[in-house]
Formats: C-alpha cells, sequence, structure tokens
C-alpha cells in the first residue's frame, strides 16, 4: 500500500493483544499511533521503522482459510 509516498508494511495478527504487543517490539517501543477501525474492537497500531510505515491490526474469530478474491490475491503490492 501506498500513503504519502511511504511504503505501508501491513501485519495481521489473530488477537487485538498480540498485534497491540508486535507493534510495540517492531517499533523498539518508540511512539506508536493508536487508530480505531470499523471494529470497536480492532485498533490498528501505526508508527514509522527504517523509512517504512506500518500498519499492525488484528482479526477476531477463526481464520481457516485464505480464499480472497482475485482482484486482492496481488500479494506483492495493494492499494486502495
Amino acid at each position: 500500500m501506498i500513503r504519502g509516498g511511504l511504503d505501508i508494511i501491513v501485519g495481521i495478527a489473530e488477537k487485538p493483544s498480540i498485534a497491540k504487543r508486535i507493534a510495540h517490539i517492531l517499533a523498539n517501543h518508540g511512539d506508536i499511533a493508536v487508530e480505531q477501525s470499523p471494529s470497536k474492537y480492532n485498533r490498528v497500531f501505526r508508527f514509522q521503522q527504517n523509512g517504512n510505515e506500518f500498519a499492525i491490526t488484528s482479526v477476531l474469530g477463526h481464520v481457516y482459510r485464505n480464499d480472497f478474491p482475485a482482484k486482492y490475491n496481488k500479494w506483492s503490492r495493494w492499494s486502495k
């Protein structure tokens, strides 16, 4: 994803608490912006590291398979 000229590296954890912990570790316990997502239970943790922007969030429930529609199966680059 591109936002403001930066690459965004997206990470998705299985639980909200794990997303928060991963973000803090990857950010070296530095500044993290916390944003609300469309789900009131899943926040987005954003920070910058080495010239890249990171966005770490989570899912709820159980992921059984990753069968995405064809337009979302381009793993090398995503855009809105």
